[in-house]
């Protein structure tokens, strides 16, 4: 009997042992006040969880999360760990807020939470860095904020308009530290940015600052241009750090030595909310003097050459006339320079080219390939010009002269046959006035008796080509029409390339590359923006992609769930991570918020 009431009480005990318990720092809270929600689940072996599913938080927005942490401790030889997971979130509006049940898969068997109701009332909201577990931990947030920080940095306080300087964001750490999440990026206004290449995984390193020994890791490096003069600012970089503290015993007995060993410490996971300074950039007008005539902006230094493919032809043939510009400075922002051809050329529009190399400086090529026809025979020149630009290296402008070329052209071809690639425009209009042609030898005759049989097909062998051909015509013709409205081709286009993205993220997370998976993610709702929105990319910035959106109607809720999104994404591409759930669950989120997006705005467009 003892015996039964024994294993009764064991059984019992693992039963409520076993929970996933859920609470809150606080039930009442003011509106958007940031506030934590924590998971705990208690287990023997941690091993032995597979997986766990966040609640649904009915409406309150996540900042963050889920941050993990454990914890282990051993009472009379037997050892309980702790597992927990926690969110940060805020309240967008007055109200009741109801958190679904969370839940967590141990050793087959799923164990889930209780429900949890916030109420959001009127009131000022408290500063995100203060949490009610701030004094839970053996340190002040005031010694996490000199342990654990960002700067920004620039290679330049002054530049010339145009010129670049390249700013670098750094995490300096002296604690121990879990994955961040990026909860507010950086705007470059009156800058043109482009991200400097940093690697797939951020690397840490030992560095003294202010004679102290950090960590530290790049998080971003980006290149600036200024297109506009006078002191321009770059907005703080904010990231919500998780800092796992030790907890230390405050009994003063004779085991303290004992248990004061860090492998009986428990450690305790610390939301801090780290913010990089501002930063200010001088930025300096061009020299108003000897500003050549073919200026148009250009800075930087470059190399300029042009190619003819031929310099001997015969009259119709396709020639490629290439003009090619390399160096250091804002490629994509280069304008090509004009080309004067003779009045007999045929000229197509050029095909252009860029190649950017994203690393300290940015470099590369851009050119411009012209395809062109000479019409009539003779000695032909395809005429010089100036490109220029301004070096801030030497604070002067240079000119590069580039000379002429010149082709000898040929006249046509004196057989009696014509080949179509050398017939003009010209050429095939008279040839249609022109009389009939002749044939000297011997063509298949068919007898009378056999129409009869062919009559049949007659008639539909005519009229099914031309409604084929109608049909191709009014394809062709509808194409062209679209095509030649950029903008709405692209915003009818948006959503079949962001499915096309997201198919591309969807191998990714099959085969579990990480980086792969959140940079197609970012490209497709990136794309998806700026078509539908019809934005430049030198535009595309957090606030503006907000005040577009809220403009076309589309609500906070779904605002927030975009910028999170680009948040995460700019983040965890270069942060490793191997949970195949959560790739599930951002891809899933992802769709659902392009595809309430496209029922919005793609509606209202129709």
């Amino acid at each position: 009997m003892e015996k039964l009431i024994l294993l009764v009480f064991f059984l019992a005990a693992n039963i409520f042992a076993q929970q996933l318990k859920v609470s809150a720092d606080k039930t009442t809270v003011s509106m958007n006040e940031r506030f934590q929600i924590y998971f705990e689940f208690n287990a023997e072996d941690l091993s032995g969880v597979k997986s766990f599913k966040p609640p649904k938080f009915g409406g309150l927005n996540v900042i963050s999360g889920p941050n993990q942490s454990s914890s282990m401790q051993i009472i009379n030889g037997r050892g309980s760990a702790t597992i927990n997971f926690s969110f940060i979130v805020f309240a967008p509006q007055i109200g009741k807020y109801t958190v679904g049940p969370a839940s967590i898969n141990y050793q087959g068997t799923e164990y889930t939470s209780y429900s949890l109701t916030i109420n959001a009332e009127k009131g000022n909201a408290q500063s995100s860095n203060q949490s009610s577990n701030s004094n839970s931990s053996d340190i002040s947030r005031e010694e996490i904020a000199k342990n654990v920080f960002i700067i920004t940095s620039s290679n330049k306080s002054s530049v010339y308009k145009g010129e670049q300087v390249t700013v670098t964001y750094k995490l300096y750490t002296r604690l121990d530290i879990s994955s961040p999440q990026i909860t507010k990026l950086p705007t470059y206004k009156d800058f043109w940015a482009e991200e400097i290449e940093t690697g797939n995984n951020i690397q840490l390193n030992i560095e003294m600052f202010k004679g102290e020994r950090y960590r530290t890791a790049v998080l971003k490096k980006v290149a600036l241009f200024p297109t506009a003069t006078g002191s321009l600012s770059v907005t703080p970089f904010e990231l919500n750090i998780p800092v796992i503290i030790t907890k230390k015993r405050n009994s003063r007995d004779i085991f303290d030595d004992f248990f004061n060993d860090p492998f009986f410490q428990r450690r305790e996971t610390v939301e801090y909310l780290a913010r990089s300074n501002k930063l200010n950039i001088n930025v300096k007008p061009l020299p108003l003097n000897n500003i050549p005539k073919s200026f148009k902006g250009a800075v930087g230094n470059y190399q300029l050459i042009t190619t003819l493919n031929k310099e001997k032809v015969e009259a119709n043939e396709s020639v490629n006339y290439k003009i090619n510009i390399t160096g250091i400075g804002n490629i994509k922002l280069l304008e090509m320079p004009e080309v004067k051809f003779p009045a007999t050329f045929d000229k197509y529009d050029p095909k252009i080219n860029e190649t950017i190399n994203n690393r300290e400086q940015i470099s590369g090529s851009k050119s411009a390939d012209y395809l062109i026809i000479p019409r009539a025979h003779g000695v032909m020149k395809i005429g010089g010009f100036e490109f220029s630009f301004f070096n801030p290296a030497t604070k002067s402008y240079v000119v590069i002269n580039v000379p002429e070329k010149t082709i000898e052209v040929k006249g046509g071809s004196t057989s009696n046959q014509l080949a179509s690639e050398n017939l003009s425009k010209e050429d095939v209009r008279l040839l249609s006035q022109d009389i009939r042609y002749i044939k000297l030898e011997n063509s298949s005759l068919v007898k009378r008796e056999n129409l009869q049989s062919i009559s049949k097909w007659f008639i539909p062998g005519l009229i099914i080509p031309v409604i084929v051909f109608l049909g191709l015509l009014l394809f062709v013709k509808q194409n062209e029409k679209l095509e030649s409205n950029a903008k709405l081709f692209k915003y009818l286009k948006a959503e079949k390339i962001a499915k096309k993205r997201l198919r591309e993220a969807e191998k990714a997370r099959i085969s579990n590359d990480h980086f792969v998976f959140y940079n197609e993610i970012e490209k497709a709702l990136q794309g998806y923006l700026e078509d539908k929105l019809e934005i430049a990319k030198s535009e595309f910035t957090k606030e503006f992609i907000s005040e577009n959106l809220s403009e076309k109607g589309i609500g906070i809720e779904n605002i927030n769930n975009v910028l999170e999104i680009l948040s995460t994404c700019e983040f965890m591409k270069y942060s490793p991570s191997n949970d195949k759930l959560i790739y599930a669950e951002f891809y899933q989120r992802t769709v659902k918020v392009i595809v309430g997006l496209e029922n919005i705005i793609g509606v209202k467009r129709k």
